[in-house]
């Protein structure tokens, strides 16, 4: 797919785009209905978040008294603060906002940066209500370092701890990398990112591990670096709100994406617009249970756009689709 975002876009919620469902994405642009009222469920997850975070930070504040607090309620002077904080080195900032990257779209907002040793560079940690290891599970063993020493410098292994990942969690820190990487305050060497859970630990990941098992050109899976699987998924979404940006000018513009049931349907705003949209009809084969946005391309691409033609092709057909 050829790169389209030479739009001028500024990503007012960067850190949440590449992981962000693309219909969603193109919708915020356009519109196109009033959008629904958020779920008090998401508001009392979102509080409880807030609520986390506060408290891990006045942690950080009292274990470290030379600490770098931004406060401001202007994100300008928020972005001049947190730049006069790491150009004089400060070891940690918290709340801190980057200077918006214009040339690659992006604004965000780590709540902490805590600075490499050896250099005035930095790395980002980033605070999450929920867990960042499990002892049930298996894969990488968690990498760990306390509060009071946050950085990986510092940091050991948990034996029998392994890290959770999370996506969204690692696109977010990606986002960040790229942002810490533009303005020239990136750690040198090996890219890594942290995550305070619950356990009000730093698990720290390594961005540039081939972790996730993706789709390729070739029909087959392939393990790709976090780093890597940010990168296509934000330029993709700037791809789409480039396109969106077009289609407001000229209708006649066919947009990049179109409506798709998916597990972020249930709290999304634009539920009220794509919801009947999939419904018409048979319904759309993405509305089957365990049919994810794959399946729904691999049908799409052999003209099976609805439950009624799927129905009828025979089984074997339908298992080789």
């Amino acid at each position: 797919m050829a790169t389209r975002h030479n739009v001028s876009v500024v990503v007012a919620e960067g850190a949440y785009l590449a992981g962000r469902c693309p219909v969603r994405a193109q919708w915020d642009v356009l519109r196109p209905c009033e959008p629904l009222p958020g779920s008090p469920v998401a508001e009392r997850r979102a509080e409880r978040g807030r609520s986390f975070e506060a408290e891990v930070l006045a942690k950080f504040a009292s274990l470290h008294p030379g600490a770098v607090a931004i406060d401001f309620d202007d994100r300008t002077e928020r972005e001049l603060a947190t730049i006069a904080a790491m150009r004089e080195g400060a070891g940690v900032i918290l709340g801190g906002r980057l200077p918006i990257d214009l040339a690659g779209h992006r604004t965000g907002e780590p709540d902490v940066l805590v600075r490499d040793q050896g250099s005035r560079s930095y790395r980002t940690i980033d605070v999450k209500a929920h867990q960042t290891r499990d002892q049930t599970l298996t894969g990488g063993e968690a990498t760990c370092s306390a509060l009071g020493a946050p950085g990986p410098e510092a940091a050991d292994a948990r034996p029998g701890h392994w890290a959770r990942k999370r996506r969204a969690d690692l696109l977010q820190l990606a986002h960040y990398q790229r942002m810490l990487e533009a303005v020239g305050f990136a750690a040198p060497g090996q890219r890594l990112g942290g995550i305070i859970g619950v356990e009000e630990e730093v698990v720290w990941y390594d961005l540039d591990a081939a972790m996730w098992l993706t789709p390729s050109s070739t029909g087959k899976q392939k393990r790709r670096t976090t780093m890597e699987v940010y990168d296509f998924e934000f330029d993709f979404r700037l791809d789409i709100l480039a396109v969106a940006l077009e289609y407001k000018a000229d209708e006649g513009v066919p947009l990049l994406v179109v409506p798709v049931r998916t597990a972020e349907c249930e709290t999304c705003p634009w539920w009220s617009w794509c919801g009947p949209a999939l419904e018409a009809g048979a319904g759309d084969v993405s509305l089957l249970p365990h049919t994810g946005w794959r399946a729904f391309r691999a049908h799409r691409d052999h003209g099976v756009t609805d439950r009624r033609q799927l129905a009828e092709l025979d089984h074997r057909t339908a298992a080789l689709v």
